[in-house]
């Protein structure tokens, strides 16, 4: 099921996109953002991580803050959430598995 939530993801992705462009919207991240909260939170229940769901939960937060505060912070609020959403969950996970206790 982990495997495959992230597979059908992809090609969603990419469907995405291609609409997107095609009806000439500027920034994608905001959509970008949204779609990958999703498989980002099952992920986090899946494993039992709750920081992955928190990261993903941040990926929808994220979305709506870009979407809404306009074009500067939009561009700031999809490498906010790549930081937020996988780097700082993927951190914690690596620290715990150096420990011993994952």
């Amino acid at each position: 099921v982990y495997m495959w939530t992230w597979m059908a993801t992809i090609p969603t992705a990419a469907i995405m996109i291609i609409f997107l462009i095609k009806n000439n919207v500027d920034f994608v991240g905001t959509f970008m953002l949204m779609l990958f909260a999703l498989p980002t939170v099952m992920s986090g229940v899946m494993i039992k991580f709750k920081p992955l769901v928190f990261g993903g939960i941040a990926f929808w937060v994220l979305a709506l803050v870009g979407e809404f505060a306009g074009p500067h912070i939009q561009s700031l609020s999809v490498p906010t959430a790549m930081l937020v959403g996988y780097l700082i969950p993927g951190y914690i996970l690596r620290k715990e598995e150096n420990n011993g206790t994952v």
